[in-house]
């Protein structure tokens, strides 16, 4: 199979520092197509590279288009930022790296007893980081957290039901406890045309974020497509109000904050209530 890669003429100069600003090698960094509402297909990925002494990384032969920056070290996570390059262009950034904790989160059921062997998800609210672990037989999960968290995303998940998502406050020390309210679940079918742009990402009304690919990984989820579209149905979600919106690139930091601000509204046609037992319908994109 032979494959052309269209190759531009713009460079990305990306230097990534420390929280004291000094630079930091070693770091590799990445570029990846994001689509954009003037540009719905999204350009390709490029190869990334690796900072050297000076913490600078530049990736070479770029096209025009717009591009998330992001990378990863032992150490930590570089904070993820979008840029859009031109033709024949050279775009400078400067990167944060930003250190790494370990923290335990210790769950207990609605009775004050330890929950064991709960799944526990971790969205970051900092930086793209996604992290998912089982509690041990006391109830607790050691997950890191990035330096400057203060709120994420939390959903835990047992025997293929949801049994809380939300946003999550947690200190500087080295736990936190998190007591879970009583389970009430029901069903959620969300529906997309062949058409639609981009990729289907739930919000919940107490801070939930999930991804279409969280959705359809959990055992009792069912996925179809058809002629018309693909449809989605996820049993064993937690009652509340939950609203369909776009998810247009990798990065869902911004919207785990938004989330956790309360900044997203639920008062459009996107948004709608599941009932305990209940079945919620939602379309996406919505009806206008």
């Amino acid at each position: 199979m032979h494959i052309d890669i269209e190759l531009g003429s713009s460079r990305v100069i990306a230097t990534v520092v420390d929280t004291a600003g000094s630079p930091v090698a070693g770091v590799p960094v990445n570029l990846s197509g994001m689509s954009s509402p003037s540009s719905p297909q999204s350009p390709p990925a490029f190869p990334g590279t690796v900072t050297d002494a000076s913490g600078t990384a530049t990736i070479e032969g770029v096209t025009a288009g717009h591009f998330l920056v992001y990378g990863s070290h032992t150490l930590g996570n570089i904070q993820s930022t979008a840029i859009d390059v031109g033709p024949e262009a050279d775009v400078r950034v400067q990167l944060t790296l930003l250190g790494k904790r370990n923290h335990v989160f210790e769950l207990a059921s609605s009775l004050g007893l330890p929950l064991a062997g709960a799944y526990v998800h971790l969205k970051s609210d900092t930086v793209m980081s996604l992290q998912a672990r089982p509690t041990n037989s006391m109830g607790q999960v050691r997950l890191s957290v990035v330096e400057g968290s203060r709120r994420s995303s939390l959903t835990v998940l047992a025997d293929s039901q949801m049994l809380w998502s939300g946003c999550i406050a947690f200190s500087d020390g080295d736990r936190t406890r998190v007591a879970l309210p009583p389970v009430a679940a029901g069903t959620l079918r969300l529906t997309r045309p062949h058409s639609a742009q981009g990729n289907p990402l739930l919000i919940s009304d107490h801070g939930g974020v999930f991804i279409a690919d969280d959705l359809v990984r959990w055992k009792r989820s069912t996925f179809t497509e058809s002629s018309s579209g693909a449809a989605y149905e996820i049993p064993g979600l937690a009652a509340g109000r939950y609203r369909a919106i776009l998810y247009p690139g990798l990065d869902i930091t911004p919207v785990v904050q938004a989330a956790c601000a309360g900044a997203i509204s639920f008062d459009d046609p996107s948004a709608g209530t599941l009932t305990p037992g209940g079945v919620l319908e939602l379309k996406w994109p919505a009806p206008k």
